[in-house]
């Protein structure tokens, strides 16, 4: 039997991933977002210029979120170390800090991890479950461009780096030396060398909530990592959308047309 007819296979953990991350997905900031312009593209057909035209647009709008919000961690983590310079924070000792800093920094924080949580929903989806979707249906799964993939996921890195070290530098009291996170440089050194793994032990939480923000991101940093690798790996084995279009034109003239679905 060719290739192309046979039936894909099904495995129950990928299902359970597909299931589990495809609600998730529906929960990121990135796509209550653009919920109209996906919604749109369920409407059209697959292999139709329209089509294309419809996923080159939500590439478009995807690519400016991912920039947009890289701007934004960074012009939040130089706003609020402003705020702690000009009120006399950078100079604090104890483990007390500004009530009306951290009223202000609370709401920003909860936006903040909002993001990272779409951001790594996102790339789970990108790297098993879509291809494994696109797999069941009989389609090959394609990027828009291998190097974009690449770009928009360093920019991701670089938007966590920067949350995070907005999230010490608010905390400080809950590390040992606190005086170390008391500044611009100190926080996003501990930040990337805490994303990079190569820093683990820069920080020394005096607390849970501590252990808690330095776990999360000594897994969210490692995720990312591999994330990295394998979109410079994934432009060996995966193909380009336009190389995918011309696979989908080439079985429709083999076979009547699926249902078409949204793209990732």
């Amino acid at each position: 039997m060719p290739p192309e007819q046979r039936a894909p296979e099904s495995y129950f953990i990928l299902d359970l991933a597909e299931g589990l991350f495809g609600t998730l997905r529906d929960l990121a900031p990135g796509t209550l977002l653009l919920r109209c312009e996906y919604a749109k593209l369920r409407d059209l057909t697959e292999c139709t210029e329209e089509y294309r035209q419809q996923v080159r647009r939500i590439n478009e709008l995807t690519d400016k979120w991912v920039l947009g919000n890289t701007a934004l961690s960074i012009a939040c983590f130089a706003y609020f170390n402003k705020l702690y310079a000009l009120s006399g924070m950078t100079q604090a000792r104890g483990v007390v800090a500004s009530t009306t800093v951290l009223a202000l920094a609370a709401p920003v924080w909860l936006y903040a991890l909002w993001r990272i949580f779409g951001i790594v929903v996102h790339q789970f989806n990108v790297l098993v479950v879509d291809p494994y979707r696109r797999g069941a249906k009989g389609r090959k799964y394609g990027v828009e461009s291998h190097e974009r993939s690449l770009l928009l996921a360093l920019l991701n890195y670089v938007t966590i780096v920067f949350w995070f070290a907005f999230a010490y530098r608010n905390t400080h009291f809950l590390f040992r030396p606190s005086g170390q996170l008391n500044s611009f440089v100190g926080s996003l050194h501990a930040s990337l060398a805490t994303m990079s793994l190569l820093g683990a032990d820069t920080l020394q939480p005096r607390g849970s909530f501590g252990h808690s923000l330095l776990l999360s991101q000594l897994a969210i940093g490692l995720f990312m990592t591999l994330v990295v690798l394998a979109q410079a790996v994934g432009s060996i084995q995966h193909d380009t959308l336009a190389q995918a279009a011309r696979e989908c034109l080439r079985q429709e003239q083999h076979k009547d047309p699926p249902v078409g679905d949204a793209a990732e």
